[in-house]
């Protein structure tokens, strides 16, 4: 499926998100008040509809975060499985942060079914969800008919693809050799319905069929062409312009500046929710780091981050006082090749060796 299809679907999940969260926060709503519990439950409208809208706004965060929009229609079960209950673990730890926060005084029995039947709901969409696409596509969308030019092993991967594609609406017509799409795709625009053609022809063919993709153009027929000199990467891989000159963008790294300001909002929030409801913890350890080794209790090093950008790390310490310094001599025990990493590394303190154990540090 072509990647504005993906983009698509991801706005369709991303919605289906927002109405199953509600419903799931509805249902736990009046499944608590049914109870015959002793404690009476009942929210007042604005807080109900604050908690509904942060909670739905969590939601769609996390499944965006973590990617979960983009495999839905084609994941296995045990992928959404892992997904569904990774967004609905984290979902809620922010929604009980949200509340202590705020101070809302939630019943503990209203949020865990909300949890509950996010999780139920969500799965059960999930499930589904690759033939319910197709089927939305198959009955409410117009086919989508697809030309492929070209008779190479590629041609004849892209053309068995669209055939596996059809629940999505495409419709492959055939295969023309670059000869016979010079002579005859004149007639073919005129005599029958082609969406676009798909060139899948060696790179030093394209400058021959200049007038087959002038004739195109002119007929508003989009053309796409599948060249055979991308290196072998993993990048994502689109156009942009300079200014008139076309570039054509390999990129590793996430670009999506909108993606990432989105990111970066929610990690502050939920890294301040987390350090405000932990902070007893925190200084019980730092304590601890203080009480039984000389040193500070933080922990600050210079690191290498996005393209080479520089930043402070910061963490618990969980090693001695100058543990840098003893590097060199401990180079003969080191297990990675770009990591300096040590099994029972003799730097650790006692209460260090508790901290990486636990990944608390």
């Amino acid at each position: 499926m072509y990647s504005r299809h993906h983009r698509k679907a991801r706005i369709l999940f991303g919605a289906s998100d927002v109405l199953l969260t509600a419903l799931a926060f509805e249902a736990a709503y009046q499944t608590r008040m049914w109870l015959p519990f002793e404690k009476v439950f009942e929210l007042a409208v604005p807080v109900k509809a604050l908690l509904l809208g942060f909670a739905i706004l969590i939601w769609v965060l996390l499944g965006s975060w973590m990617g979960v929009y983009e495999r839905l229609d084609s994941a296995h079960l045990r992928m959404v499985v892992r997904d569904t209950t990774r967004q609905c673990g984290l979902g809620g730890i922010a929604v009980v942060l949200f509340e202590f926060t705020l101070r809302l005084d939630l019943s503990r029995g209203f949020l865990g079914l909300f949890i509950f039947y996010g999780w139920v709901f969500l799965l059960l969409f999930r499930w589904k969800a690759g033939k319910l696409v197709g089927l939305i596509r198959r009955e409410f969308a117009r086919p989508h008919y697809v030309l492929v030019v070209g008779t190479g092993d590629r041609a004849g991967r892209i053309a068995a693809m669209l055939e596996r594609s059809r629940d999505y609406g495409f419709h492959l017509l055939g295969q023309l050799s670059e000869d016979e799409a010079a002579s005859r795709l004149p007639g073919l625009l005129r005599e029958q319905v082609i969406d676009e053609i798909v060139f899948a022809v060696e790179s030093e063919r394209l400058g021959a069929l200049e007038e087959v993709f002038l004739r195109c153009d002119e007929e508003g027929v989009r053309t796409r062409v599948a060249v055979d000199f991308f290196p072998h990467v993993n990048s994502d891989v689109y156009l942009e312009r300079l200014g008139e000159a076309p570039l054509l963008t390999f990129s590793a790294a996430p670009h999506d500046e909108v993606r990432l300001m989105l990111k970066r909002a929610l990690d502050i929030v939920l890294a301040s929710a987390a350090l405000a409801a932990l902070s007893p913890f925190l200084l019980l350890i730092i304590l601890l780091i203080r009480f039984t080794s000389p040193g500070p209790a933080i922990f600050r090093q210079l690191r290498c981050g996005l393209n080479g950008r520089k930043f402070v790390f910061y963490k618990l310490r969980s090693m001695v006082e100058h543990a840098e310094r003893m590097k060199p001599a401990l180079e003969h025990l080191n297990q990675r090749e770009i990591a300096f990493k040590i099994a029972n590394d003799p730097r650790l303190t006692a209460v260090g060796r508790w901290l990486r154990k636990f990944s608390v540090d």
